[in-house]
C-alpha cells in the first residue's frame, strides 16, 4: 500500500467518524471551528497579500466588528439579507449566538464568516485596506479619515471582485 493509498483511507475514515458525530449531534462545534479558522486563515491571507505594509492584522476586535457592520450597509439589500441570514443575524443587529457572549469577537467572526460564505471576503478586505493608513502596534491603527468617508457615504459595493488588483503574473495564467 502506497503513502497516497493510506492517506485516502484516512481521509475516507475521518469523514465517517464525521458523519457518524453529526448523527449524534457532537459534531457541530467541530465544524463550527473548522469554519471559523478557514474563515480566519482566507482573511489574514487576503489581509497581507492586498496590503502586507499596513499590518491590518493588529485591527482591535471593535474595529473589525465595526468594518463589518460598516460594509454589511454598503451592500445591496439582497446581499445584506443573505450576509445577515448566514450569519445569523437577527434583527437586534448583531449574531444571534452571540447574544450572552462578552465582546466584539464573537460578532466580527460570525458577520466575517457571513461575507466568506456570501462570496463577499475579497470586496470587505478591499475596503478594510483603503480605510486604515497602517497599524502599528496591536489596536493601535490609523484610520484614512477621507478613504473611510468616502466609503461610508459612496455608492453600494458590489459582489464583484476588484478591478485594481494586480495583474496575474504570465506564469500563473
Amino acid at each position: 500500500m502506497t503513502f497516497e493509498d493510506s492517506r485516502r483511507k484516512l481521509y475516507a475514515f475521518a469523514r465517517c467518524l464525521i458523519l457518524i458525530g453529526a448523527i449524534m449531534g457532537i459534531a457541530k462545534p467541530a465544524d463550527a471551528q473548522f469554519a471559523f479558522r478557514l474563515t480566519e486563515k482566507l482573511y489574514l491571507s487576503q489581509l497581507k497579500r492586498l496590503c502586507p505594509e499596513k499590518h491590518l492584522e493588529l485591527l482591535s476586535p471593535s474595529d473589525e466588528w465595526q468594518n463589518t457592520d460598516v460594509f454589511r450597509d454598503q451592500i445591496s439589500k439582497v446581499a445584506r439579507a443573505r450576509v445577515n441570514r448566514l450569519a445569523h443575524i437577527g434583527s437586534e443587529g448583531f449574531p444571534s449566538p452571540c447574544r450572552n457572549a462578552n465582546g466584539a469577537n464573537c460578532e466580527f467572526w460570525y458577520s466575517l464568516r457571513g461575507i466568506r460564505q456570501a462570496g463577499l471576503l475579497r470586496p470587505f478586505v478591499h475596503r478594510v485596506c483603503i480605510s486604515y493608513k497602517s497599524c502599528s502596534g496591536q489596536s493601535d491603527c490609523e484610520i484614512d479619515t477621507l478613504s473611510r468617508a468616502s466609503l461610508r457615504f459612496g455608492e453600494p459595493i458590489s459582489p464583484r471582485p476588484m478591478p485594481d488588483l494586480p495583474p496575474l503574473p504570465p506564469s500563473a495564467r
